[in-house]
């Protein structure tokens, strides 16, 4: 089944699956399709991990691929008593996840979908097509011994299985320098990717994980959060009723797509998901519903002050500036707050 070694990797944690694509209808009425958040991040996560134990080697393209997956699950209570104490050692895993979900998630890591020219490099294989070969082994762990995921990627070498009528010679694979095998914790190394980003702080810096750009940004609240925060105060009323911005909403305001910004002041919130009709919530990535918050009702009304900037690092919020407005401060000499607030 195997030849030379090209990777060798573990990942700790419990073996992933790969979850179903969520298709939800956007605001433009058309239907979009998004890969669940957590099936995401562990594919960025195991990128990097390839990246670090792979830099600077050249794609695998065209040439045929073994995998060799071996996903060991943390052992239940129920495996740790009674005569099950007697077998230490690793135990075959009859439970979910799916066999075919954990190779399905490997191989997107491996090859990652969409990937433009300009981050080809984060890719180990062109494409998971050249994947001729795969071995999934799924195990409950040894006694004391931590849930983690090892994949290993060899070239192929035809067996006796193959009848050599059929075996076509493939060029040899330029994979540089032989590969060792590489066990990763992640932690040491991730860590200190972590805090080359955050060193570059407002200068912003390319993750050497997975090449996106990463700033710290100071947003203010402008006259457009400000204008569609009166907009939505007014519509949801004294109840502060939950609101379908896209479906009601007028059209500047969901040209600018300001309205949500004013979350990280804390003057909205969004409803739930869960919350939302089943037969709704799988078509759709957010509910979509929107009402001002206590606070939020004070600051439209003019009577709280808030922070006139939010500090924001990879779209979560570190802080707020010292300086603060009133809503009449944020609107500026844009839009005139008392007829803003008769207008109906």
């Amino acid at each position: 089944m195997t030849g030379d070694l090209l990777l060798d990797v573990k990942i700790p944690g419990e073996p992933p699956t790969k979850e179903r694509a969520r298709t939800f209808v956007g605001g433009d009425q058309k239907s979009h399709t998004v890969t669940p958040g957590k099936t995401r991040a562990w594919e960025q996560m195991a990128t990097a991990y390839f990246r670090i134990a792979r830099p600077a080697r050249p794609i695998v393209d065209g040439a045929p691929i073994a995998l060799r997956i071996t996903a060991v699950a943390s052992r239940p209570a129920r495996l740790r008593e009674g005569v099950w104490a007697d077998r230490p050692g690793r135990l075959p895993c009859v439970a979910a996840p799916d066999a075919d979900n954990i190779a399905k998630i490997v191989m997107d890591a491996l090859a990652p979908s969409r990937t433009s020219r300009k981050k080809a490099w984060i890719c180990i294989l062109r494409d998971d097509a050249v994947i001729v070969d795969a071995q999934i082994r799924k195990l409950y762990a040894a006694i004391g011994e931590k849930p983690h995921i090892r994949i290993q990627v060899f070239t192929w070498t035809p067996d006796a299985d193959i009848d050599e009528r059929y075996v076509v010679e493939e060029a040899p694979i330029d994979v540089g320098e032989p590969v060792e095998p590489v066990t990763l914790t992640g932690e040491l190394t991730l860590a200190e990717a972590r805090r080359t980003l955050e060193a570059a702080g407002a200068k912003g810096s390319t993750c050497p994980c997975c090449d996106q750009f990463v700033k710290r940004y100071s947003r203010p609240l402008n006259a457009t959060m400000a204008r569609s925060l009166l907009w939505l105060v007014k519509t949801a009323g004294p109840d502060c009723a939950w609101i379908d911005v896209g479906a009601t909403a007028p059209a500047w305001l969901l040209r600018t797509k300001e309205l949500a910004t004013t979350r990280h002041w804390e003057l909205i919130e969004e409803r739930p998901r869960e919350q939302d009709p089943e037969v709704v919530r799988g078509r759709k990535r957010t509910s979509g519903f929107w009402r001002p918050t206590s606070k939020g009702v004070a600051f439209a009304r003019n009577e709280l002050r808030v922070p006139s900037h939010v500090v924001l690092y990879n779209n979560q919020v570190e802080g707020w500036s010292k300086d603060e407005i009133g809503i009449t401060d944020a609107l500026g000499e844009h839009f005139n707050y008392a007829e803003l607030m008769a207008d109906r």
